[in-house]
């Protein structure tokens, strides 16, 4: 089994042992060369009559350099011991990082698209299906100046409910905080705060005037009684007129509770 030599400098203390070894030998060598070289030159000098130390002491010093510049020239030429320390590469000092600019593009929106706003008498209530959506408007005749001195028009929607139930004749708004004017149930439409209601012949569809000549108010009107294109004037607490045209009615077979008209306040 052949070893090899540079393998024995892979076990540390051996590495160690090696290397002393190697330096006491280089040293004594060169000692050895010098005083080789200074007891040659002592035998000379004797001869002419030079006294000893003067050989001797620059033997040594030579001797002593020699053995120094071996063990040196011995070291460099031996392999590095393997220890199993992780090599890093030195970085070179005109390499250094660059900072970046940050980005100044604006990232990708994540937000979801916003969704239209329904008006504030919209209901959230959960429709099937089956439920069925408001009639279009038919083209029926009107009574003169219908859209003339109007405060607020609107489609109104109400749902079964609570707290979307009702909603005021005066702007069409609905409140959740407090009832309003008109409140619906499973079976018609309730008046309240001195609010009243009327029904109206389909055609032609009311203006101010006409709705401020009725005398058969009603604190209630039952959905039996209407259809889609049935006509209501109304009056607010506050003494302004109102037309409703019934454009949707509920209808339980469905689950669809929706009242839906568009409605007319003047001033």
């Amino acid at each position: 089994m052949v070893v090899d030599v540079f393998d024995l400098y892979q076990v540390p203390w051996l590495s160690k042992l090696l290397s002393a070894f190697n330096d006491a030998a280089s040293l004594l060598l060169g000692v050895g060369l010098a005083g080789g070289a200074a007891f040659l030159s002592f035998g000379r000098m004797r001869d002419r009559n030079v006294k000893p130390w003067l050989a001797i002491v620059p033997g040594l010093c030579a001797g002593v350099l020699t053995g120094v510049l071996l063990c040196a020239t011995v070291d460099a030429s031996q392999p590095t011991p393997d220890l199993g320390l992780p090599q890093t590469t030195p970085t070179s000092p005109t390499q250094s990082a660059t900072p970046q600019p940050a980005s100044t593009s604006r990232p990708p929106s994540t937000s979801p698209t916003p969704s239209a706003t329904p008006s504030p008498t919209t209901s959230p209530s959960k429709r099937t299906e089956a439920s069925t959506e408001p009639s279009p408007v038919p083209s029926v005749a009107e009574d003169p100046d219908r859209h003339v001195n109007v405060q607020h028009e609107q489609v109104v929607e109400l749902d079964q409910i609570p707290k979307y139930n009702w909603v005021d004749i005066e702007n069409w708004r609905h409140d959740a905080t407090k009832p309003g004017e008109l409140q619906i149930d499973a079976q018609g439409v309730t008046t309240a705060l001195g609010a009243k209601l009327a029904i109206m012949p389909d055609t032609p569809l009311p203006n101010e005037a006409r709705c401020s000549r009725v005398t058969a108010w009603q604190d209630r009107v039952e959905f039996s009684s209407l259809h889609v294109g049935s006509q209501l004037c109304g009056r607010s607490r506050d003494g302004r007129f109102a037309s409703l045209d019934v454009r949707l009615l509920p209808n339980p077979a469905s689950g669809d509770g929706r009242f839906i008209f568009y409605g007319i306040t003047w001033n």
